[in-house]
C-alpha cells in the first residue's frame, strides 16, 4: 500500500477532525507546526471539521450569565415595584 502525506497550509491544532473515504484518520504535525495526513495514494474524499475544546464550557458559562440577568433583572423590577406601592 503506497501512501502519499497531504499537507495542510495551517497551523496543527488537535481540534481538527479528519475523516478520509467516511473513515477517521489522524492528522500529524509536520514541516515546523503545520499539518499533515497520511493517506493512499489515487483519489480520496478528506473532510475536515473543527471542534474547539472549550466550546460546551463556554456555552455554559454565557447560559449560567444570561440566567443570573435575568433573575437580577426580575429582584431589581420586584423592588422598583415594591417601593413604588409603599411610597
Amino acid at each position: 500500500m503506497k501512501l502519499k502525506c497531504y499537507f495542510f497550509p495551517m497551523p496543527f491544532d488537535e481540534d481538527w477532525n479528519v475523516k478520509v473515504n467516511d473513515a477517521d484518520a489522524k492528522l500529524y504535525s509536520i514541516n515546523a507546526g503545520l499539518t499533515g495526513l497520511l493517506i493512499n495514494k489515487g483519489n480520496n474524499k478528506v473532510e475536515l471539521t473543527f471542534e474547539p475544546r472549550l466550546k460546551k464550557l463556554g456555552l455554559s458559562i454565557t447560559l449560567c450569565g444570561l440566567i443570573i440577568l435575568m433573575l437580577l433583572l426580575a429582584f431589581k423590577i420586584y423592588i422598583d415595584r415594591k417601593n413604588k406601592l409603599q411610597s
